[in-house]
């Protein structure tokens, strides 16, 4: 089957679009899934079922909506499907607005972990160890200084120089998914 979509890409283009973009977003999704499904083993089953799914929608929607925030929102209606199918879990039938408003906020405090994630994986080895030793185990500065077998001002400087860049990361991102965000609006509206 010949995929073009009218931007003159080959079926061999899309494939490495596609592989980046799985490789890219794989840890990140497969944490955001492991939020609602503890078992390994389902959680890859459910995220490899989303991914098969993208790559079906490639060839009706072209490369170019294949996103992270795409990619995140067809992961987490897998999850919802997983449940449907599997724990069948009950919904409480207080406010919906409450609902959907926490609904929300967990769906930002998760896809900023998963975010969070990916961006751990890009720091130059020594900061993300730095990070991790200060945040994911909470050991102190002392501690990490003693463990990486450096001088106490080397902890603090990789830590400041860590932050700064996550910081920086972030900023950008927000940028992006204000753009990507007003681009989706303005399509929906014409």
């Amino acid at each position: 089957m010949e995929i073009n979509n009218g931007n003159g890409l080959r079926p061999a283009d899309f494939k490495a679009i596609f592989e980046k973009f799985y490789n890219d977003n794989y840890p990140a999704y497969f944490s955001y899934v492991q939020w609602y499904i503890k078992d390994k083993t389902r959680a890859k089953e459910v995220l490899d079922r989303a991914m098969a799914k993208l790559w079906e929608n490639i060839p009706r929607l072209g490369v170019a909506i294949i996103n992270y925030h795409y990619g995140l929102k067809t992961v987490h209606n897998c999850c919802m499907d997983y449940f449907k199918t599997v724990n069948k879990f009950e919904i409480s039938h207080s406010d919906p607005g409450i609902m959907t408003s926490a609904y929300e906020d967990i769906m930002v405090q998760k896809e900023a972990f998963a975010q969070l994630h990916v961006f751990l994986e890009r720091l130059e080895p020594s900061l993300k160890e730095t990070i991790q030793l200060l945040f994911l185990e909470e050991m102190d500065h002392q501690e990490v200084a003693a463990k990486m077998g450096v001088a106490l001002p080397t902890v603090y400087a990789r830590k400041n120089r860590a932050l700064k860049i996550l910081r920086q990361w972030y900023k950008n991102l927000l940028r992006l998914w204000v753009y990507i965000t007003l681009l989706t609006l303005a399509f929906y509206k014409n």
